[in-house]
């Protein structure tokens, strides 16, 4: 008896320590806290550095200066700590405004979807519509976290190295993984509770049904997300490979973004529908017929809408059930098919290529070609290999004009009539060629250029190159993806606004023009301050300030091109000569100094 009691403890002390790796993973706070710290020792080996330098440099003052040194150091250490501590606050800060605007959201979907509900006697649906609602984001959202987290790197084949039983190392990272749709499920039910509870003065009873059901309510979601993920490990390799992973979780990611946008404007829109009590029923009877298969989404909504305490404990008891029985026969059933799962996730594939493959792989690959082609194409493949260099950036091109389409098919993009009017005259013009030339900079190619190429620098510095072809490939690249976003936003413009061929390829020169100025100033401004230390490729286009710096710069050198447009009256050649060759005879001008500039500053970075 005493033996199985200390076994007993000791795997219980091996899953506190198992959850708390894979939720310090889940939350990513291990990669912060390795920021922070690299951050500060980085600051601190650069001031000992300088203070060995004096130290060699001038050697008799070495032993008058022992208490400057030890105050130096200190100081050191202490401007460390402090940035450390500022960092930190402005992490919480940071989160505090994301889950206040998360709450904010969640209020006012439940306030307008009541207030089109309440006058028709159906306020009991918002519980079927919402919870469905809420399992479809938690269901993608934990989908997307649980897949790029299955196998967090080599720690997985330590810790199974270990005589660790698979139900404790399964069930340790389930539970780690229901943390984040904790949170959410809490916020999500505890304001819809209040909003309705307010409007219809529920008893006590409602709140406490809400928020206990919201801590049960995300173990079946997640158990559905690892069922789906183990039969996929188990069948197929390809979601093995990180690349594929990440593109995956990429394009799921905006497309769950675009949903999200898709449900909140047309929650929004709900009140002004002429037949909103034809929209309900069909609402109702496509909801019936998701939740026969989702048992815990149709207890719940029952629980909450029921009409007495009695009706409420019938459903909410069987949800609790569920919610409890769906996991615990998941962990029992299945952690020994995921651990196997994990098996393959560190093989690379090696092809053995034929003689007549081997000649054709030379010829495509070592190709005679001249220096800025074989660097412009060098900058193609390296943004093109990489998905969180792709997925970060370009896709800005095609997500925000989604966005406003989706807002137009909603019908919460209300245009006055003037607008149409006013589209076909001068000012039609400078919008469709700004709204191209914000696409064709927007996705920030130029402002994190330099810094996604950190890790290569000196490579590249070793080689017999120009530094300017070197930066002028990296410029061609970003004009690249100009042209492509001004095609996008010139041409959106000009379909939805009818606007003639000659005022669109006008606008579309304009465009052209104001983008080669922006991306100009990104390419230059990476340059003078690139963001040379990053762990993951991510890191050098999420954690880069020069992308919101010219972002920020962009909208207010674009506001004020139109401001300008707008107060002057011209020919529409004139706002062509303007407009367009001002900003080229202005990027020419920089563009001078600027190589020379480049070729110094690249000499002087040392990684």
């Amino acid at each position: 008896m005493h033996q199985k009691n200390k076994t007993g403890i000791q795997y219980a002390a091996v899953f506190k320590f198992l959850f708390r790796i894979y939720a310090m993973t889940v939350f990513g706070i291990s990669r912060w806290q390795d920021f922070i710290r690299k951050s500060s020792s980085r600051t601190h080996r650069g001031n000992l550095h300088t203070q060995g330098q004096t130290v060699i440099t001038i050697k008799e003052r070495a032993a008058g200066n022992n208490s400057r040194k030890e105050t130096f150091g200190s100081a050191a250490e202490n401007t460390g700590e402090t940035t450390s501590i500022v960092k930190t606050g402005i992490f919480i800060l940071f989160l505090i405004y994301i889950g206040g605007c998360f709450i904010m959201l969640f209020r006012m979907l439940t306030i307008n979807l009541y207030k089109s509900l309440q006058p028709l006697g159906m306020q009991r649906l918002l519980f079927e519509i919402e919870i469905t609602a809420l399992f479809a984001f938690l269901f993608i959202s934990n989908f997307l976290l649980t897949l790029s987290t299955y196998y967090i790197g080599s720690i997985e084949q330590t810790l199974r190295a270990m005589p660790i039983p698979s139900r404790i190392f399964f069930g340790a990272k389930f539970l780690a993984h229901c943390l984040p749709a904790l949170i959410i499920s809490i916020s999500f039910f505890g304001v819809t509770a209040s909003v309705y509870g307010y409007y219809e003065r529920s008893p006590a009873a409602f709140y406490i049904t809400a928020l206990t059901g919201a801590v049960f309510f995300p173990l079946p979601v997640i158990g559905l997300c690892y069922l789906i993920n183990i039969i996929v490990m188990r069948m197929t390799k390809i979601f093995k490979q990180r690349r594929f992973v990440m593109l995956i979780t990429g394009l799921l990611g905006i497309v769950m973004a675009l949903g999200i946008n898709y449900f909140v404007q047309s929650v929004n829109m709900l009140h002004e529908r002429p037949n909103l009590v034809e929209v309900l029923t069909h609402t109702r009877q496509g909801i019936a017929a998701v939740t026969r298969c989702l048992l815990p989404v149709r207890f719940f909504a029952a629980a909450l809408s029921a009409n007495s305490f009695s009706a409420s404990i019938g459903s909410f008891l069987p949800f609790i059930a569920s919610c409890i029985a769906i996991p615990a026969a998941l962990i029992a059933l299945l952690s020994g098919v995921y651990e196997k799962t994990l098996d393959g996730f560190d093989e690379q594939a090696v092809k053995r290529l034929a003689a007549s493959e081997t000649a054709k792989f030379i010829r495509r690959r070592f190709t005679r070609r001249s220096a800025f082609t074989a660097l412009l194409l060098r900058e193609i493949h390296i943004l093109n290999r990489e998905p969180a260099y792709l997925l970060n950036g370009p896709f800005t091109m095609i997500l925000l004009p989604l966005i406003y389409g989706i807002m137009y098919l909603t019908g919460s993009l209300n245009l006055p009539p003037e607008t149409e009017v006013l589209m076909q005259g001068s000012t039609g013009l400078m919008i469709a060629g700004v709204c191209g030339a914000f696409l064709g900079s927007a996705p920030g190619i130029a402002a994190t250029s330099v810094s996604r190429d950190a890790k290569n620098l000196g490579l590249i510095k070793s080689l017999p190159l120009s530094i300017k072809r070197y930066m002028q490939a990296k410029l061609a690249h970003a004009m690249l993806f100009a042209g492509i976003g001004s095609i996008i936003g010139v041409g959106g413009i000009a379909l939805l606004f009818s606007l003639t061929p000659l005022t669109t390829i006008t606008a579309f020169i304009i465009a052209l023009s104001l983008a080669l100025f922006c991306n100009l100033l990104a390419l230059m401004l990476d340059t003078a301050r690139p963001k040379l230390h990053w762990d993951t490729p991510a890191a050098a286009v999420k954690h880069n300030l020069n992308t919101i710096i010219m972002l920020c710069s962009d909208l207010l050198l674009l506001s004020i091109t139109v401001t300008a447009a707008t107060l002057t009256s011209m020919p529409q050649h004139c706002y062509l000569l303007c407009f367009s060759g001002i900003p080229l005879l202005a990027s020419g001008i920089m563009a001078h100094f600027f190589w020379p500039y480049a070729e110094r500053k690249m000499n002087e970075i040392e990684i």
